[in-house]
């Protein structure tokens, strides 16, 4: 069946609907009707069953008929902190972590950053990217969207972390490969896992140092060198699958 996001708020509500993108995307790209059945995620990790009731101007009124059990959430706490990367390049990566099943994602600003906050314009390009969580939750059948959380500098990234978390930073100058970084399987549910990958011209030595004050490890994803991007998705995958919850 097909998915669809619903506030939160509406799932309590004596007439639950749709509205907006969501709306339109049901009533003039499906082409769904009256008594079709749905199913509704409201980004906290619940679902529900539901069946279409009617249309207004802006509105599909909907009739929540039971709640589903979901096991698609990751086990595995992995945070992703994303140096900036110009472009596009930020919605894709979000959009595949989302995805492969990441639990968080922290943009942060290196000193080799290409890109930059623009004063007045992060608050919408995090909503930008909560957004594109959203849909790739709606295509991999994740019952919530990872956290997104706005830019921050490598400095608050490192003094933010907490001290049970598993620290990991990828360089193109290590030698130890990134799985031997990483304890063996099983991990514990609640471990959580902090992947921290630079920007196009990669990171200073200065950033490994502080870093490595902070009890990172600097990992290596092998003799080639990967675009940023291309570096991102493969450590990920590779730490999921790794820790046992791909494959």
């Amino acid at each position: 069946m097909r998915r669809f996001y619903i506030q939160p708020s509406q799932v309590p509500a004596a007439t639950p609907y749709l509205s907006g993108r969501e709306a339109r995307h049901l009533k003039t790209v499906l082409r769904l009707r009256p008594k079709d059945r749905i199913v509704l995620f409201d980004g906290t990790g619940n679902e529900y069953s539901a069946c279409i009731m009617s249309f207004t101007a802006d509105r599909v009124n909907l009739q929540i008929t039971g709640t589903l059990k979901t096991s698609t959430e990751p086990r595995i706490q992995l945070t992703v902190a994303q140096a900036l990367l110009k472009g596009r390049k930020m919605d894709t990566i979000i959009r595949q972590l989302t995805e492969i099943g990441i639990y968080r994602w922290q943009p942060f600003v290196a000193d080799r950053s290409i890109s930059r906050p623009r004063h007045g314009k992060m608050r919408s390009q995090t909503a930008r990217w909560e957004k594109i969580a959203r849909e790739a939750v709606k295509q991999c059948g994740r019952s919530r969207p990872p956290a997104v959380f706005p830019p921050v500098s490598f400095n608050d990234l490192l003094t933010g972390s907490t001290d049970d978390e598993i620290r990991l930073i990828l360089w193109e100058k290590a030698t130890v490969p990134l799985t031997r970084c990483l304890p063996p399987p099983p991990l514990a549910d609640a471990q959580p896992v902090l992947l921290i990958l630079g920007p196009e011209g990669g990171f200073t030595t200065a950033e490994i140092e502080a870093a490595q004050t902070r009890g990172a490890q600097v990992a290596s994803l092998g003799r080639r060198i990967l675009r940023a991007e291309t570096a991102t998705l493969t450590a990920s995958v590779l730490t999921l699958h790794h820790l046992g919850e791909l494959g």
